[in-house]
Parts: C-alpha cells; structure tokens; sequence
C-alpha cells in the first residue's frame, strides 16, 4: 500500500444519481475513487440524488442517495454523472435544470456513457469536445450539433467537461482523474488492485467490428479472432494474408457449414483496418499472435471453420 503523504489535498467526488441510471456508471467511478484511498489518495464520495431519496437503477437495484440536490453547500472537485440505456428517457426539464445547478458548483464534470445527453440537453456542452457511448453518438451529433462529438474517443478532456464512452469506460475516465489528482502511481496501484488496464487499448472502433464478428462456440476461433482484431499490425499495408484465408476443409465439397455464410479472419480485419486511426503498429503476424501463443491454434481455423456454430449469422459481413 502507498502510505499518504503529509499535506495530501483532499478531493470531493460528487455521484448524482437518478432513476433508471445505470448501475456500473454509477458503482465503477466510486470504486476507483474509494480503492484510491487505500493507495495514498483522499477523497470524499458524495452520493446526490434529487430529493436525497434512494432510487432505483435500470437494473432494478436500490441506490442509497446521501444528500439530496438542496444539501449542497460547498463545491466539489468532480461531478460524476450516469446515464443510461434510453437517452430519450434521461432527458426531462427538471433534470435537465438540476444539471446546471450542479455543474456551477463542479470544478470538472464528467458524465459516463449517456450521461453525456443530460449536459448537451442543458447546453453545457455546446462547442465543446465529447464522446459518448459509441452506439449512440450519431444521436448525440443529430440532436445537438453544437456538441463536437468524437464517436471513437474512450475519454475526451476539454475544459471543464471531461465526457466518457460507453459504461466501462468511466473507470477509465476515473482512474485518469486519479492520475491526474495524486500522479500515475496511485493510479496504476488501483488500476492492478482492480484487475483492469490503466490505460485501455486503441479506440471505441474496435468494439463495434468486433461485435459485428461472427460468434462462435469455439473457444480456439473466438481466441484467434479476438487476437486478429486487436493487433492488425501484421497486415502491413496487404489487403489478406494467406496464413488467415480459410476454405472449407477438404471433403466437404466446398459446402458451408450448416448452409451458413462464415467469414475468414482476414475479412474480418478490414473494416477494423479502416475504422483505426493512424500510428498502427509494426510487426508480423506471427508476432502479433506469437504474443498470446496462438500461432498453433490458428493452423487449426481450416479444421474448426466448417464446425463453426454461428449463433447470429444476421451480424456475419460478407
């Protein structure tokens, strides 16, 4: 444990939670913050709702608010605020208001996920820089074109508004907030208490061509695929690689398993190639699945391919 130092500031953390927020936005940030405090941080959690009355999460749990919104007397240092999973539903006059009041006494305020749709509703976020959840930020670009929405940021930082992806992500934006506060050693202690990454890879492009993936039970294929998604260097500029073209074994007369569509891996790979931002990576394949010891597995696509259980082959891209 990273003993306190003499003199460490102290930083208020201010959760506003409402019905129908969702819970990990709300139980992540608090999470960091709290297991901060154990590795030489100092923070004090407030959790604010409204009327100071408990509320109920879209996952149906009970949230034990604190304070309520008239409470508050002094500033805080961060104003964490969930969304949710209908955006729509978030958005109401009353909450839009108490959104102002709240972020006049915020020294920074970071919305997670939908959250984001509470502050553009109020205006905060006009002419600032933000993302959101990355399903959602078409709409969060059509409904508030004054916002300048960067759909595959994790966290963007401008101003006093620091806005965040999509649930997961606001312990991201938390522990950046830790870093920031009592510098990269805290937060790489509570990232490693955690068992997440201090800093996660690439950007919000690499969930949604991942997602749109064919799905297998195969743990084997479900490995390689994952590997090829997340270290495309090897492609090297090449539109395939003949290592990851895969045809129906032989004996099957070139049949697709079940009369379903598959996909190869180098398929797979190139709407990612696309969606990626500059600055990739160099190296080889087998480097890039030599480092998670997949180099044998993947000489067995051809054999597994035609076993392949597609479990939504609506999502396959051809």
């Amino acid at each position: 444990m990273i003993r306190r130092q003499p003199g460490t500031s102290l930083f208020i953390v201010r959760v506003f939670v409402f019905p129908g927020a969702r819970l990990l936005d709300v139980i992540g940030p608090i999470e960091v913050f709290t297991s901060a405090n154990d590795f030489g941080g100092l923070y004090r959690l407030q959790v604010v709702s409204e009327d100071g009355l408990d509320v109920i999460t879209c996952a149906g749990t009970r949230l034990g608010a604190g304070l309520s919104v008239d409470d508050l007397r002094e500033p805080c240092d961060v104003l964490m605020i969930p969304g949710g999973p209908e955006w729509e539903r978030l958005i109401k006059d009353a909450v839009v208001d108490v959104m102002r009041g709240l972020n006049e006494k915020a020294r920074c305020t970071a919305p997670v996920c939908t959250g984001a749709f509470l502050l553009a509703a109020a205006g905060l976020l006009d002419g600032h820089r933000a993302t959101t959840h990355w399903g959602d930020s078409r709409q969060l670009a059509l409904h508030f074109p004054a916002v300048q929405v960067e759909s595959d940021a994790i966290f963007v930082r401008d101003g006093q508004m620091m806005t965040s992806a999509g649930v997961s992500a606001g312990i991201g934006l938390s522990l950046a907030l830790v870093e920031e506060h009592y510098g990269a050693q805290v937060a790489r202690a509570v990232a490693k208490d955690m068992v997440v990454f201090m800093q996660r890879p690439g950007g919000q492009s690499q969930f949604s061509v991942r997602y749109q993936a064919p799905h297998t039970r195969h743990e084997m294929i479900r490995q390689v695929l994952d590997a090829v998604v997340e270290d495309l260097a090897w492609l090297g500029g090449r539109r395939r690689h003949p290592s990851l073209t895969v045809a129906p074994p032989a004996g099957c007369g070139g049949a697709r398993p079940s009369g379903e569509p598959w996909q190869c891996p180098a398929r797979l790979c190139e709407p990612d190639r696309a969606d990626r931002p500059s600055g990739r990576r160099t190296g080889s394949l087998d480097g890039g699945l030599a480092g998670a010891g997949l180099v044998p597995q993947a000489r067995e696509i051809a054999r597994l391919e035609h076993e392949m259980e597609i479990e939504n082959p609506r999502q396959i891209v051809h």
